[in-house]
């Protein structure tokens, strides 16, 4: 059974993030204009440039504990991933003898709980204007797909569940899953003021969601679990909640179509400390990410099911899934075996899909001219049952940075266990990075990968702004009080 459902996921997961986490290499960089939104809405509030535009941007992150392909890289998996040939690791008793150019998916084998983060990202036009030194505006236009499953247990990793006994109960602990296609469009307001020794910026995002897709499924209670001969399980009481979009799963058309609708906010503050000199000495952000959520109305399921007593069930039927279509004819299946109704476990054609939400605070030091040390911490803050969760993020990132180059190098912890060093370039007006470079360069265990770019324009020098010429707008604020220039 995991042998195939772990093929499944893997298959789905090649085709289905073809376009990071957290951006760093763009969001950290003192010249990233309106990208600086994505980890903090006043992010780009102490830039030099009067205004900017983002061309196109993309981003794409996968991250998981449970199973990794070895040995590869993202480029291996991308060539022909029809043709790929994959080996069931436990199958294969001498790693040479995998054959070059093919590969092998095997699974973890320590104690921690099972996890998977899936985030793509797509960043259409978007731009900020500063109107005067204090006030900007900037529209932000953003397409997005994430995915989190967290709190599995590790008693469902295959190399513990393969060889448990029969009729022996085992612990299986609260989870929950999520993934949600959205896209947005935000209108952005930064504020900036001069301190007695510093600069002061406050900013925020409202958005407009429109939910194209969406799933769920929680358990909020562990439960026992029974393994049976015949690919069967019973156990003790359970309590189910999933839901689904199926706009796309009957028809043979498939499409983008609006199933929902919502609201989304971004909060965020920026100072920075520049003790009367005209480039600052540290900088430290603070801000909450996607707070809101979105309700899917059209085309949409919320299921439930509760029981006292697991009975036996047979699991051979969801092994498999040769076509979309056969997803619902399971759900239906699957309330059948726990309620004895096919259609006793729908209760509601609509449900609520939390953003997901978070914490950030940023911190940037200036070692020398053009030389950072920025770091960045990231941690989820759970907000409703239904959703998509953020994992926790901890990185260092020294830079160099001049106006037409940038170089970084972030070292971050992430879900504070897996340690990767990534590798962000900016040229002029393209930026290209990754968190995870070994996942590009390396052929090893590949739990999942991180890449980033962004293609834009702005000013060429540090000009007009609003009206004025650009060292005035930035050195006055509208009390008529000196305000640094700052020297990136």
């Amino acid at each position: 059974m995991q042998k195939r459902l772990t093929f499944l996921l893997f298959a789905c997961l090649v085709h289905f993030s073809l376009f990071s986490q957290e951006s760093l290499g763009i969001q950290l960089d003192n010249y990233s204009g309106i990208n600086a939104t994505g980890i903090n809405p006043a992010g780009y509030a102490m830039t030099p440039f009067g205004w900017d535009i983002n061309l196109f941007g993309g981003s794409s992150f996968f991250e998981n504990n449970y199973a990794y392909i070895k040995p590869a890289r993202l480029s291996d998996l991308l060539k022909s991933p029809d043709d790929l040939s994959i080996y069931f690791g436990p199958d294969v008793t001498d790693e040479n003898l995998i054959p070059k150019g093919q590969y092998a998916i095997d699974f973890y084998k320590n104690n921690n709980p099972r996890f998977a983060n899936l985030s793509n990202d797509i960043m259409g036009p978007s731009f900020y204007l500063r109107l005067n030194p204090n006030h900007s505006l900037g529209i932000i236009t953003r397409a997005r797909i994430a995915g989190s499953g967290g709190g599995i247990s590790n008693n469902l990793s295959y190399y513990v569940y393969d060889p448990q006994p029969f009729f022996e109960d085992f612990k299986v602990d609260a989870f929950r899953f999520g993934m949600m296609a959205w896209s947005e469009v935000g209108l952005n307001y930064a504020y900036r003021t001069e301190t007695t020794r510093g600069t002061l910026a406050i900013g925020l995002t409202a958005k407009y969601l429109q939910g194209y897709e969406a799933a769920y499924w929680t358990n909020e209670d562990a439960f026992q679990l029974t393994k049976l001969p015949g690919d069967s399980l019973s156990g003790t009481a359970l309590d189910f909640n999933y839901g689904y979009t199926n706009s796309n799963i009957s028809s043979d058309n498939h499409s983008l179509q609006v199933n929902g609708r919502g609201m989304g906010l971004d909060l965020g503050l920026v100072y920075a400390q520049t003790d009367g000199e005209e480039n600052y000495k540290w900088k430290i952000g603070v801000s909450v990410l996607d707070i809101g959520k979105i309700s899917f109305n059209q085309n949409a399921q919320a299921h439930h099911v509760q029981t006292d007593q697991l009975n036996i069930v047979g699991t051979e039927i969801y092994q498999s899934l040769d076509a979309a279509e056969e997803f619902e004819e399971k759900i239906r299946v699957f309330s059948e075996q726990m309620l004895g109704d096919p259609g006793a476990s729908l209760k509601d054609t609509r449900f609520d899909m939390w953003l997901p939400t978070a914490l950030s605070i940023q911190f940037d030091l200036a070692l020398a001219k053009k030389l950072y040390l920025g770091s960045a911490l990231v941690s989820q803050i759970p907000i409703g049952k239904e959703g998509v969760r953020r994992k926790g993020l901890l990185s260092v990132s020294p830079r160099y940075e001049s106006r037409w180059f940038s170089a970084s190098m972030p070292i971050s912890l992430y879900n504070w266990s897996s340690l990767r060093t990534g590798l962000a370039v900016r040229l002029a007006f393209l930026t290209i990075g990754t968190d995870n470079l070994g996942s590009l360069v390396s052929r090893k265990d590949l739990s999942g990968y991180d890449f980033y770019f962004a293609i834009k324009v702005n000013p060429f020098g540090f000009g007009k702004t609003a009206g004025e010429n650009g060292g005035k707008a930035l050195r006055r604020s509208g009390k008529g009080k000196q305000m640094p220039c700052y020297k990136f």
